[in-house]
Order: C-alpha cells, then sequence, then structure tokens
C-alpha cells in the first residue's frame, strides 16, 4: 500500500529512484556523478625499501658525523663532496647572465654577490650528475644540515606508480591545498604556489636529468628554480610533496651564509664594471644625447627664420 501511495504521489519507478526538479535521479547514479568531481587519484603502489638511496651534499665533517647518525641502517647512503671556493670557477658555466642580472637586482643597492648560493647550486648540478648515471630507483638528495623525520618503509611504500620527483621539506612550501594529501602521505607539488630550501628531496634518475637538462643553466638560486620548473609542470604530472616523512633544516649555522660573508664581493651590472662608472658613462650618454638634441633644434629654428626671411623678402619684392 505505501509503495502504491508513493508511485501515485511521486512516480515511484523503483526502488532506488527519488524524484528530483529536473527529472528522475537515481543514487546510484549520484554517487558516480560525485566520484567524477574527485579529483583522480594514482593507484596505490609502493616500492619494496631497498630500492631506497641516500645520496648527502657535505661540506663539512661535523655536519655530516650529526647526518649520519640519524641515518636509518639498512639504507644505502653516498657522500657527495660539496664544492670547494676555489673551484667556483670551474662551475661559472651552471649560471647564465640571466642569474648575474638577478644577483644585482635583489642585492641593489647593498651590490654584494652570493657565493655561497652558487657553492650550493655547483653541488646539488654534482649530486644530480652522479645520480643520473645510476640505474633505474629512487634516490633521495639532502644537504647535510638536514634533520630527518623519516619513516623509510612507510615513505617506500606510499610512492606512486606515476610519481617521478617528492619534495621532503614541506614546512618551506605554502599555498592552497598544498599540505592537503590527495594520496597517503603526499599532495600534489602543483598546489603549491611559493617554496624556498632544497634540503631534501627524492627523485629518480631520468628525472635528474631531465633537471640538468632543463633547469640549468640557472637563472636564479636553485631551489626557486627546481621549484618553478615543477609547479609548472601542473597538477597529475607525478610530482609530490611528503607529508608525513619529511626532513628540517637542521641546528646549524647556515654554511651558505657563513661562505657569502667571507667570500662576498661587490656585484656590478655588467662584470667587472664598477656600477659608479656605469651610472657616470649612462648619464653622460644622456647629456650629450640632449645637447645634440638641442643644437639640431637651434639649427632647425635657425634656418626656418632664414626660410621666413628669404620669403619675407621675395614677396617685397612683388
Amino acid at each position: 500500500m505505501i509503495f502504491v501511495l508513493l508511485h501515485l504521489v511521486v512516480g515511484w519507478d523503483s526502488p532506488v529512484k527519488v524524484r528530483h526538479q529536473s527529472g528522475l535521479i537515481s543514487p546510484v547514479r549520484m554517487e558516480k556523478d560525485a566520484l567524477k568531481k574527485r579529483p583522480v587519484l594514482a593507484k596505490h603502489g609502493g616500492i619494496a625499501e631497498e630500492n631506497l638511496k641516500g645520496v648527502v651534499i657535505s661540506a663539512d665533517a661535523a655536519r655530516l658525523e650529526h647526518f649520519q647518525s640519524e641515518w636509518p641502517k639498512g639504507i644505502p647512503l653516498e657522500v657527495s663532496r660539496g664544492t670547494q671556493p676555489k673551484d667556483l670557477a670551474l662551475y661559472e658555466n651552471l649560471f647564465s647572465w640571466k642569474y648575474h642580472f638577478y644577483e644585482w637586482a635583489n642585492h641593489f643597492p647593498r651590490r654584494f654577490s652570493d657565493p655561497g648560493a652558487k657553492l650550493v647550486a655547483a653541488a646539488h648540478h654534482k649530486a644530480l650528475e652522479s645520480v643520473a648515471e645510476k640505474p633505474d630507483g629512487w634516490y633521495m638528495i639532502f644537504e647535510d644540515d638536514a634533520s630527518l623525520s623519516m619513516d623509510m618503509h612507510r615513505f617506500a611504500s606510499r610512492i606512486q606508480p606515476d610519481a617521478k620527483y617528492i619534495d621532503l621539506n614541506p614546512i618551506s612550501k605554502e599555498g592552497p591545498g598544498c599540505h592537503d594529501p590527495t594520496v597517503p602521505g603526499f599532495s600534489e607539488y602543483a598546489k603549491c604556489r611559493s617554496c624556498y630550501g632544497q634540503v631534501g628531496y627524492a627523485l629518480k634518475p631520468s628525472t635528474a636529468r631531465e633537471v640538468m637538462d632543463n633547469v640549468f643553466p640557472l637563472s636564479e638560486p636553485i631551489d626557486i628554480a627546481i621549484c618553478r620548473y615543477f609547479l609548472g609542470q601542473g597538477e597529475h604530472s607525478g610530482n609530490y610533496l611528503s607529508l608525513d616523512d619529511s626532513v628540517v633544516q637542521g641546528p646549524f649555522e647556515s654554511l651558505k651564509h657563513a661562505r657569502d660573508d667571507v667570500l662576498k664581493t661587490q656585484v656590478s651590472l655588467l662584470p667587472h664594471v664598477p656600477d659608479i662608472i656605469l651610472m657616470v658613462g649612462w648619464l653622460s650618454f644622456v647629456l650629450v644625447n640632449v645637447w645634440l638634441w638641442r643644437r639640431d633644434q637651434n639649427v632647425k629654428d635657425a634656418n626656418n627664420r632664414y626660410l621666413r626671411l628669404r620669403l619675407s623678402a621675395h614677396v617685397n619684392q612683388i
């Protein structure tokens, strides 16, 4: 009797349909439509823990010792020696003319270079170059002042089949949805809008080659350049931010800034040409051009006056 009344009042056709203003909609169909609107997630995959390998960039014995004390046993760890100041000239090809302009513009009017940032970039390039030549697998690159907070077994088990790059430093990434997991333990890297620091990240050898081919030569510091590159690839491109298993900057003074204080030099818009000379030259150029313009104007005015006089004299003769 109840089903008959429902059929007469609301047009009940079956136990799985309800009346809607636009017609009959099945709850099953509604659920399917809702699923379609959810973000597409990669199927849960994971790798074996023994397929993880670590690379630590180190230029300081105390930092390296602290890092090794936190490193989990059973995971291979390779030490990539940091770039020494005396060798920096060998890596100038890693920096484009845009990097020089960036360095000048971002330090005006202080106008001192950041050799520490160049040393860091060169050291990361060495580590990436080493990983690019290795067999397929997952390699985690760390700076030696990184403090680990990682369960390697859990991290390995959560790596998605489509993953190619995983940033391990979520505290330095910001943006709407940046820290909202799209799969267990990871968020889409493209949801971040600002980032700094390259203290730890994981990638495949193919991704290391991709970074070397597309990010270098640098036009800005390496952490910003790598961030921009992977953000630019958009969502569902295999780039993730690790939320649970992560690293942070350890309890050490910034070696980069320490090197800056010792090695800093004045930077000018044109290499080896002090800005004061450039400014004097530019001002002289402007003044000379103004003088030439005024001279040309005076000559034109004199010619016009002469033509008017000739015309006036001709009219008087007539």
